[in-house]
C-alpha cells in the first residue's frame, strides 16, 4: 500500500501528523538541556518535573477518552492542538520553576487529549482490513518527522542563546497551529470505509 492509495481524508490527517511531527522534533530532544543549561534548573527539578508530565499525562487521558466518545475525535484533536501550542509556544519564555511547571502542564494535557483523538479518527477512516498498515504508514512517518526536526534543530541551536530556543518553540507552535489548519479543511464524511458497520460510525 502507498500512501496515494488511502482515503483522501487520511491522507489530509497523515498531512497535518506530518508538521506537528517536525515541529516536536526540532524540540523534543532538547527540552532537558533547555530547563538546565538555560534555564539553569536544577537537574532534581527537572526530574520531578518529567515525573510530573507522566503523572498528568497519565490523569489526563480519562477525561479525554470521555470527551472523544461525547464529541467526536476531532474536535478533541483541535482542543488538545490549541493547548499544546500554547503550551509550546510559552515554554521558551518560562524563566522560574513555577512558570516551567505550568507550561509543561499546558503541553502534556494537549498531548494527552491529541492521540487518543487521532487514533480514533484514523480508525473511523479506514477499514479494519486496513488498519494495520495505516498505522504502520502513519507511525513511519511519525518517526521520520521527528528524525527531521531533530536534525534540523541540531543544526540550528546554541546553548548560549536563549533566543535560539525560542525561536524553535515558536516555530513547534506554529507547526500546531498548522495541523489544525488542516484539521479544520479535512473534507468531512464517511471516507473510503468499506464495511457498513463502520460506516454508520459518526467521523466528526
Amino acid at each position: 500500500m502507498q500512501i496515494r492509495d488511502l482515503p483522501v481524508q487520511v491522507r489530509w490527517l497523515m498531512l497535518g501528523f506530518a508538521f506537528s511531527a517536525v515541529g516536536s522534533g526540532l524540540t523534543l530532544p532538547y527540552l532537558y538541556v533547555y530547563l538546565v543549561e538555560v534555564r539553569h534548573f536544577e537537574t532534581t527539578t527537572v526530574g520531578w518535573l518529567f515525573a510530573w508530565m507522566g503523572v498528568l499525562g497519565f490523569a489526563a487521558a480519562a477525561p479525554f477518552g470521555t470527551a472523544i466518545d461525547r464529541f467526536g475525535p476531532r474536535p478533541v484533536m483541535i482542543v488538545g492542538l490549541v493547548i499544546e501550542a500554547i503550551g509550546t509556544g510559552c515554554i521558551g519564555f518560562a524563566r522560574t520553576v513555577p512558570q516551567g511547571f505550568a507550561v509543561a502542564s499546558l503541553i502534556v494535557v494537549g498531548t494527552a487529549g491529541l492521540w487518543p483523538a487521532s487514533n480514533a479518527l484514523l480508525t473511523r477512516l479506514v477499514s479494519e482490513q486496513m488498519r494495520e498498515r495505516v498505522y504502520a504508514i502513519n507511525f513511519m512517518m511519525l518517526n521520520g518527522g521527528l528524525g527531521v526536526g531533530g536534525l534540523i534543530s541540531s543544526l540550528v541551536i546554541d546553548v548560549n542563546s536563549v533566543a535560539s530556543f525560542q525561536r524553535l518553540y515558536l516555530i513547534d507552535a506554529l507547526t500546531f497551529t498548522a495541523h489544525i489548519a488542516v484539521l479544520v479543511a479535512m473534507p468531512r464524511g464517511p471516507g473510503a470505509l468499506s464495511e457498513p458497520s463502520e460506516v454508520s460510525r459518526p467521523t466528526q
